[in-house]
C-alpha cells in the first residue's frame, strides 16, 4: 500500500470509526435511559363576527393578527410556563443527574431558571403545522 492509502485509513479511522465508537460507548455504559411521550391538540375558536366587521369591513383595525394556536405555540416555549411547571412538577428533581452517570443529558439542580428553560428546550419538543392548527408536544424524561 502507498503512503497515501495509509493517510486515507487513519483519516476514517480518526474521523468516522473513532467517534462512532466513543458514542457507542458511552450511550451504552454511561447515559440514562430516556422516555418519551406524545400529545398532539389543535385549538379551534368559535367563529363569530366582530363589532368592527358590522361596521363595514374595517376589521384591520381590530389589531388580532395573531391565532389563539400561534400564542399557546409561544406560550409553551416560554419561561413563564417552565417556571410554573417547575414549582408544580419539581422539574430540577426530575431531570437531574441519576447518580452523576449521564452528564450530557441531566440537569443541574443548582441552574437558574434560564439554565432550565435551555434545559426544557433540549428535553421537549414542540411542533407546530400551522396549515392544519395542530400543535405536537413530545417530553423526554
Amino acid at each position: 500500500m502507498k503512503r497515501r492509502h495509509w493517510g486515507l485509513i487513519a483519516s476514517f479511522a480518526l474521523g468516522v470509526a473513532l467517534p462512532v465508537v466513543l458514542v457507542g460507548w458511552y450511550l451504552w455504559t454511561r447515559a440514562a435511559d430516556q422516555y418519551a411521550s406524545t400529545v398532539a391538540f389543535s385549538v379551534r375558536t368559535e367563529e363569530s363576527s366582530s363589532a368592527l366587521e358590522l361596521l363595514g369591513g374595517i376589521s384591520a383595525l381590530s389589531g388580532s393578527s395573531s391565532s389563539d394556536t400561534d400564542i399557546l405555540y409561544e406560550y409553551l416555549q416560554s419561561q413563564k410556563l417552565v417556571a410554573d411547571m417547575d414549582a408544580a412538577l419539581d422539574l430540577r428533581v426530575i431531570w437531574a443527574k441519576p447518580q452523576a452517570r449521564d452528564p450530557w443529558f441531566a440537569f443541574d439542580p443548582d441552574g437558574t431558571i434560564e439554565d432550565l428553560v435551555t434545559h426544557w428546550g433540549r428535553m421537549v419538543d414542540i411542533y407546530y403545522d400551522n396549515g392544519a392548527g395542530l400543535i405536537e408536544v413530545r417530553a423526554r424524561r
